[in-house]
């Protein structure tokens, strides 16, 4: 008959070569999830790109107008007081006049272009809003439930670990664990796996109200939800082994 040391090796055992499994299973999600962030942050670089050019032509645009403009008025100007009027200040006229309607022209192509921009800034939001929609799925994420109207984070009511709502589970640490002697390793895990969680959920909430800051805060989103995946599977992972125990 083996010995309790023998069987307890042999769980180990099973328990390592199952987390393998798992462990590869996640690491091919995380790589499609990857190449899902990489597409959306090319995608939020090329709408800034856009957008300072934009604002560079208006900028042109509004510049070229006023003076322009500025020049039509002094020549209508010297035109109403001057007595003579000659065939070289019609042509005048009439250039300035074919200027300040181009002008407009460019003025009016310039209203149609931040009309596309702006649709295209909807587009952005709409895919930022799925891709949180795909962590909420994945159960890595709860942004759109924190959302006010206002559109800032609203503060969770229930902690998450004994659901009352003044506790001090919700009170951050130095380190990314609690070092509390009076509390087991899986309060800590759960503690640790919450704020991580929470660091996420922050940068979600952020990339949601503004769709062009999910470019900057890429590779932190990336590295959050590899950690989040991380810290629920070890949860998890020493839950089920708890319960082995208590029931063995």
């Amino acid at each position: 008959m083996a010995s309790s040391v023998e069987l307890l090796n042999t769980k180990q055992f099973l328990s390592a070569s199952q987390l393998n499994q798992i462990k590869r299973n996640y690491e091919m999600q995380v790589g499609q999830l990857n190449q899902l962030l990489e597409f959306e942050r090319l995608k939020c670089a090329q709408q800034q790109q856009d957008v300072q050019n934009l604002r560079q032509q208006n900028l042109e645009l509004s510049q070229a107008l006023m003076k322009q403009q500025k020049d039509y008025l002094e020549l209508q100007n010297q035109i109403q007081t001057d007595v003579i009027t000659t065939d070289e200040q019609f042509r005048e006229i009439s250039s300035l006049k074919q200027l300040n309607s181009e002008l407009k022209q460019q003025a009016q192509m310039y209203q149609e272009k931040m009309g596309s921009f702006q649709a295209r800034m909807l587009n952005a939001e709409s895919s930022v809003k799925r891709l949180i929609e795909v962590l909420e799925e994945q159960g890595l994420t709860q942004v759109r439930g924190g959302i006010s109207q206002e559109g800032k984070q609203t503060k969770q009511t229930c902690c998450q670990f004994c659901g009352k709502t003044d506790c001090h589970h919700g009170r951050r640490s130095s380190g990314s664990i609690q070092k509390d002697p009076a509390s087991n390793l899986l309060k800590n895990l759960k503690r640790d796996e919450a704020e991580t969680q929470e660091d996420l959920n922050n940068i979600l909430s952020a990339a949601y109200r503004n769709p062009e800051k999910l470019a900057t805060e890429l590779s932190q989103v990336q590295k959050l939800v590899r950690q989040v995946k991380t810290k629920k599977k070890i949860v998890k992972e020493v839950e089920a082994f708890q319960k082995k125990k208590v029931f063995k």
